[in-house]
């Protein structure tokens, strides 16, 4: 009886060995695919943070001192007035994706810690200014100061047309420096340009 079973023991123990053998080849193939993916998504991301850092005044926005502007309070005042330092912006509007808008918050709230509430302001483009209010009010901004500004005025400026919130320095000359559009899929880019950006 023993005779009879141990062929079958054996052949049994070389297919389950084989079987473990061919499954460990196939997952160090997928493992390998898997880093090589990785790296090259890393390499995808060191590019783009240069890119970051050489392209972010290649873009154009035009603010104005004279564009008109609405606080929380419905108070109307100018930008001129608002810009007497520079000032990190972020800027969107009532056409942009709120899911993109939401998921940079965070890196607003590493700006105020570093820099303080003066250094930073949010400008969004609402036909109805109280729906702005409305949108942040379950957000926990209450420590950066909120402004709605008409979308009539930035309605021929391509970066709007893009539908995207995006980042941007503004000096008191009204010069804009490190335009940063961030992407939801990428939260790394949106990490860096946080870490990275300076302000002089």
């Amino acid at each position: 009886m023993k005779k009879k079973i141990f062929p079958y023991y054996i052949l049994v123990t070389v297919l389950i060995t084989t079987f473990f053998f061919l499954e460990g080849c196939h997952s160090s193939k997928v493992d390998k695919s898997l880093r090589e993916q990785r790296l090259t998504d890393s390499i995808t991301i060191v590019h783009l943070q240069q890119a970051i850092l050489l392209n972010g005044d290649a873009l154009n926005v035009q603010m104005r001192k004279e564009f008109m502007v609405t606080d929380k309070a419905g108070k109307v005042l100018s930008l001129g007035s608002l810009i007497k330092e520079k000032k990190i912006v972020y800027k969107f509007s009532e056409n942009n994706c709120m899911a993109c808008v939401e998921k940079y918050i965070p890196y607003l709230n590493q700006f105020l810690k570093r820099y303080g509430r003066d250094k930073i302001i949010i400008i969004g483009s609402f036909s109805k200014a109280e729906n702005l209010f409305l949108i942040l009010k379950n957000h926990n901004l209450s420590n950066i100061p909120v402004y709605n500004l008409s979308p009539s005025y930035l309605r021929n400026e391509k970066i709007e047309v893009i539908n995207i919130p995006y980042v941007f320095v503004i000096n008191p000359d009204f010069e804009i420096s490190d335009i940063f559009i961030p992407q939801k899929e990428v939260p790394q880019l949106s990490a860096y340009y946080a870490e990275n950006l300076v302000l002089n």
